[in-house]
């Protein structure tokens, strides 16, 4: 099994490194770069998708996820922020919170199971806002049928879970019919 990342080529990555460390210098106290703020990792990125929370209610497959963006991995002295890439790969926004070291975690679990060894998966990011949910999407390379979820956060406490599409449906739609209900109910609509 091999995770596929989108590649980005080394101008990209050194252009999204300078971005991050301006935007990691503040004001006016700006720090002198030194060598060891210079050893900066950018990871190949992956897409980010998002559903909406009606196509799940109405059962509606991953097939209408849309594409929202990407974001790649920038690791500095031992930390990693998730980089959101914007137009023209500019670095929108950095995420530092615990998604992204989930998101991690998640990868390292699936890249040693037994269970997703059978085929190449392209890595992506999966966000259902209106029901707080993100996941690590694993999209096979061969049919989509295979594509494995594990949504995150993960904790230490209960078992990474990798499920597939379907079980992930599942579990998400009768969440995302009680909270339309509830809005209707609220006329939010409005």
């Amino acid at each position: 099994m091999t995770l596929l990342f989108e590649p980005l080529t080394d101008e990209t990555k050194v252009f999204l490194a300078v971005q991050f460390l301006n935007l990691k210098q503040k004001g006016d106290d700006k720090k002198l770069l030194t060598e060891e703020s210079l050893d900066i990792e950018v990871s190949d990125s992956h897409p980010v998708y998002a559903l909406e929370i009606t196509d799940i209610a109405e059962g509606k497959g991953l097939d209408k996820a849309k594409l929202i963006g990407s974001r790649c991995f920038i690791e500095m002295k031992s930390e990693v922020s998730a980089a959101e890439i914007g137009q023209e790969s500019n670095l929108a926004s950095i995420n530092e919170g615990p998604f992204t070291f989930e998101f991690i975690r998640a990868i390292e679990f699936v890249s040693r199971s037994d269970r997703v060894a059978r085929e190449d998966y392209q890595v992506r990011f999966l966000l259902v806002p209106a029901l707080y949910t993100a996941a690590l999407w694993l999209h096979s390379a061969i049919n989509s049928k295979h594509d494995l979820l594990i949504t995150l956060p993960l904790s230490d406490e209960r078992e990474k879970i990798v499920i597939t599409a379907d079980s992930f449906y599942e579990k998400l739609k009768s969440n995302a019919k009680q909270t339309l209900k509830a809005q209707q109910e609220l006329d939010f609509d409005d």
